[in-house]
Order: structure tokens, then sequence, then C-alpha cells
């Protein structure tokens, strides 16, 4: 797997899903280095606070995912947006 995290610490059951499914570890990547691309990019001021900001939103609204397919969108329609 691939995770953006250890998966040895995983202690939610957002994050064990990440972690033992291979998509979603895939895209759990994908936003992470996308995440840090746009952070590290030279956006401005006001964008970057609002990336922060939403991304801050979309963690809370992935973690209330109780399944994979929720998740796995979830991180679809995140990826799409940044």
């Amino acid at each position: 797997m691939a995770a953006s995290f250890d998966c040895k610490k995983a202690g939610t059951t957002v994050e064990n899903i990440i972690c033992n499914d291979e998509k979603i570890s895939k895209l759990d990547e994908v936003m992470a280095d996308n995440y840090k691309a746009m952070s590290h990019s030279n956006i401005g001021e006001g964008a970057l606070k609002d990336l922060k900001q939403t991304q801050k939103e979309w963690i809370k609204e992935r973690n209330n995912c109780a399944n994979n397919n929720c998740i796995k969108t979830s991180y679809e329609k995140r990826i799409n947006v940044i």
C-alpha cells in the first residue's frame, strides 16, 4: 500500500480503510502530493489560506465516511478541486 501516512499508526476507521484498500491508498497519495504542490506554489496568501481551510473541512467530511465507497468518492471529488 502507498498511503501518505504511516499505516502502523492508523488509529481511526477511516485511516484503516485507507491503509487496507489499494485504490484509496493511492488516492490518498495523489491527494497528499497535490496538496503539497499547491501549498508550496506561488498561489498568494489568500488562496493559500483558502486551500488550508478547505482541506481541513474536507478531512472532517472524509472522516465522517463509514465505508470504502464514501471515502473513495470523497477523495475523487477533492482531487478534482485541487
